[in-house]
């Protein structure tokens, strides 16, 4: 009997398929050597596919970072929706963190470039650094929002500043991460989750099951 023949991609299909590969390119080479050293040629070539393609497809080099960023943020809001469902206040904080967990587990490289990007922003009038602001406005306030129920629950102190939390908050989230970038040896990112988990638990809460009744269950530990 002939062997039936593989089902033939559609055009969208095999533009996905490509815009996957050089975004996984990207990803890697700005690991490598950084956003200076990435070219749309290397990222065409690297992915297998013409060295003109990157920029048909992507137009500039911070078109295809911005794509980057974009797909991370879809993929992280995702996860996100996933962990908190309807939770609200500490749970929906603590399920945020859970979140934050599981992108570091699964797309620990991708972490990494995108925040990279961020971080080389600061000080850049462009595109990317006006989506990254919005980006990063939409996050404190929903986590000031969370902070805002958990007082109105009467389960978070009234004298809690839901802003000033929101930005302590990402201050450790970013603290940790720039400090992975530029010394991993030194840094055990799950680890550190754990210690960000301790800390909102102990700014938030009084509860007396403590940071173990917020802690996900694990198969394994890292």
């Amino acid at each position: 009997m002939a062997k039936k023949q593989a089902k033939k991609m559609t055009q969208v299909e095999r533009t996905e398929l490509s815009d996957h590969k050089m975004l996984e390119a990207a990803t890697e080479l700005l690991l490598e050597v950084g956003s200076m050293g990435t070219t749309l040629k290397e990222v065409g070539e690297r992915a297998g596919y013409s060295r003109g393609l990157a920029s048909a497809r992507f137009g500039s080099k911070e078109g295809l970072f911005l794509r980057l960023i974009t797909v991370h943020r879809e993929s992280w809001a995702l996860v996100v929706s996933q962990h908190i469902g309807d939770k609200t206040g500490v749970a929906a904080i603590m399920a945020r963190i859970d979140a934050v967990e599981e992108l570091f587990r699964r797309e620990p490289e991708t972490v990494k470039a995108v925040y990279m990007l961020w971080f080389e922003s600061v000080g850049r009038t462009s595109g990317m650094r006006e989506t990254l602001l919005k980006f990063h406005h939409q996050t404190l306030d929903a986590i000031a929002v969370f902070v805002q129920q958990g007082i109105d629950a009467g389960e978070i102190p009234a004298h809690v500043d839901p802003r000033l939390f929101a930005i302590d908050y990402f201050a450790q989230i970013f603290g940790f991460i720039y400090q992975w970038l530029f010394s991993p040896e030194d840094v055990q990112i799950l680890r550190c989750v754990d210690a960000l988990r301790i800390l909102c638990v102990d700014r938030l809460t009084d509860s007396p099951q403590g940071v173990e009744y917020y802690r996900p269950q694990r198969t394994n530990k890292a």
